[in-house]
């Protein structure tokens, strides 16, 4: 793993996943846990973009994938829900 400081936010904790795969290194994008910065747009979600794909799959900026039915992505769905009706002025019980 190799740190960096985010270009987005001046974060200290910007990194990216690498891997040997014996013939040589596959790197992932950098990203911030702080802003969801990404070097990989696709991955980007510093300018407020959902972290959530159409099939309800939660993406986050360094490329991974958590399944719509695992608890990070309905973690991420209950957020979501909730500053919504906060937003919208709805009282949550």
């Amino acid at each position: 793993m190799k740190e960096s400081e985010c270009p987005k936010c001046g974060g200290l904790e910007c990194y990216r996943e690498e891997a040997d795969v014996g013939v040589g290194m596959v790197y992932g994008p950098y990203g911030c846990p702080e802003c969801g910065w990404s070097d990989d747009d696709e991955y980007d979600f510093s300018e407020g973009k959902s972290h959530l794909d159409e099939k309800g799959n939660l993406l986050d900026q360094w490329g991974g994938c958590w399944p719509s039915e695992s608890i990070m992505a309905r973690a991420y769905r209950n957020s979501e829900q909730g500053r919504y009706l906060c937003l919208k002025g709805d009282n949550i019980k």
